[in-house]
């Protein structure tokens, strides 16, 4: 049976570690075409591991494509991949990562407004240097590339929508003084998304009342509507899997889960996120998160 072509696929011989003329030069093409600007300059580890150490580099791809696998059609769109890393190179403050994904989002389909939403979200995380990293390549690149407002051309899974009001609490964007029932508001929201008790937020928000409310409204005016609501708490769990952060890896699903992301979707994030993470991190995966899946039936 012929599997379905997901965009990872490079036609390797893998009965061999190494590169024939023809398949050196088409996977080099790949990357030329979905990660460079004319040149491989964003890309060297390709270059650099077909000439050195071409049987890792086969079994990478020979892994990438794995993941992208969509068994009963359920898989993240290519663009969707694009935009974690994008996400997260920024957050970890990798420059050329950061160009290389903004290139592959839009070669994938994505419009800048969803490139830019994705980079406003990740601030959140990155602060001024993920943004320094992310302006040192990509500012050129953005300027040029001219928002015509043309809908997007990824096919979104069904039942994503952008929903905004989602990540809203109700609280008084116009003041930094927190009320009461702001901060009740607050924590029920956690309590619905994050299937928390609350108690961790109550506790910072009373340390510096003002911090954690203009906090919050960062976080909610981060997310304006260009991109459905469920790619959000995918952000986060691919981010938390590549640093490596057990609780925000659960509440991430959690949240997932409650927006109805397919499981799929979310194991599919959770490999790209390993691909950072290697051997050192799957036993901890399962512990950390192991009960969730349990409870998550697929589609």
């Amino acid at each position: 049976m012929t599997k379905p072509d997901t965009g990872f696929e490079t036609d390797l011989d893998l009965s061999t570690d190494e590169f024939s003329a023809d398949e050196k030069e088409r996977i080099l093409r790949w990357y030329l075409e979905t990660h460079g600007t004319g040149s491989l300059d964003l890309v060297k580890f390709a270059p650099f591991l077909i000439e050195h150490e071409p049987g890792s580099f086969k079994r990478y791809r020979r892994h990438v494509a794995a993941i992208a696998q969509a068994p009963g059609g359920v898989g993240l769109p290519q663009a969707v991949v694009g935009l974690l890393f994008l996400h997260t190179y920024t957050a970890i403050a990798n420059e050329r990562g950061v160009l290389y994904e903004v290139i592959a989002a839009r070669e994938w389909g994505a419009t800048k407004r969803e490139v830019m939403e994705t980079l406003a979200f990740s601030f959140l995380e990155a602060a001024p240097r993920g943004i320094n990293a992310a302006a040192e390549l990509s500012d050129e690149y953005l300027r040029e590339w001219v928002d015509d407002g043309r809908p997007t051309r990824i096919e979104w899974p069904a039942g994503w929508a952008a929903d905004p009001k989602v990540f809203q609490s109700g609280i008084d964007s116009t003041t930094d003084d927190l009320t009461p029932a702001e901060l009740e508001a607050i924590v029920d929201w956690h309590r619905r998304m994050h299937s928390s008790d609350g108690v961790n937020v109550r506790r910072l928000a009373e340390l510096h009342p003002s911090a954690f409310k203009t906090h919050r409204i960062r976080y909610e005016r981060a997310i304006s509507g260009s991109l459905p609501a469920q790619m959000f708490p995918l952000y986060t769990l691919h981010l938390a899997t590549v640093k490596r952060r057990p609780a925000a890896m659960r509440s991430s699903l959690q949240m997932a889960k409650q927006l109805g992301v397919d499981r799929h979707h979310a194991v599919q994030t959770l490999w790209w996120g390993l691909l950072y993470g290697g051997e050192t991190m799957l036993e901890d995966v399962m512990e950390i998160t192991g009960d969730l899946w349990d409870k998550w039936e697929p589609a």
